[in-house]
Order: C-alpha cells, then structure tokens, then sequence
C-alpha cells in the first residue's frame, strides 16, 4: 500500500483532479481507519464531481466510523438528494450501526422513504 499511495500522490502533484488516483487513495485510508484522510480526498472528488451520490454516502459512512454523527447525517441527507435511494443498503451498513439508532436518522428515514 506504501508504494501505492507514493505512486498516487505522484500522479495527482501532476494532475491534482485525477479521480482514479483520488479514489484509490480515499479507499486506501479508509482501510487503513485513517478515515480524515479518506474524508479529504473524497470530499476533493465531490469538489469537482458533485453530481455523484456515492460520494456523499462514502463520507457520510466515514463520519459515522468517527461517531461524528450530526456530519454523517448532514453527508448522508445530501447523498439522497443527489440520487442515493437504496434504504435497504443504508439500513444494512454496519457503518451507521451508531447513526441507525439517532432520532435525527428516523427523521431523515421518515422524509425521503416515507
């Protein structure tokens, strides 16, 4: 993974918006629990590709793993709002295993899946 993550930020001092490289590098961290890092380079994927819900659902996933969990429902509304409708993988997620039991999630629950 070493050799990987050098690889990776060698190509993005080159092309700083490489979402391949960006990625990888998030799911390397993520891996590894270094889940500020992996927040910082998806939230640099969201900065230039928005529209992709995935990502929002990725961070959201992190802040839950950090028990930041008023983030990770503010990450995980907007998720939804992009397109992320798969309350059945949301309520699988061993990742909101804390968020699943908020008052803040059943309100979020309650306003996009009825």
């Amino acid at each position: 993974m070493d050799n990987a993550i050098v690889y990776y930020n060698k190509t993005l001092a080159i092309q700083p918006n490489f979402f391949s490289a960006l990625q990888n590098l998030a799911f390397i961290y993520a891996s590894q629990n270094e889940n500020d890092k992996s927040i910082t380079y998806f939230k640099k994927m969201v900065s230039f590709r928005p529209s992709i819900p995935i990502l929002y659902y990725n961070i959201a996933c992190l802040y839950s793993k950090k028990n930041q969990i008023e983030n990770s429902i503010d990450w995980l509304e907007q998720a939804i709002r992009k397109g992320f409708h798969s309350w059945e993988e949301i309520e699988k997620d061993q990742d909101f295993s804390n968020v699943k039991s908020t008052h803040a999630f059943y309100e979020l629950k309650a306003k996009y899946n009825g």
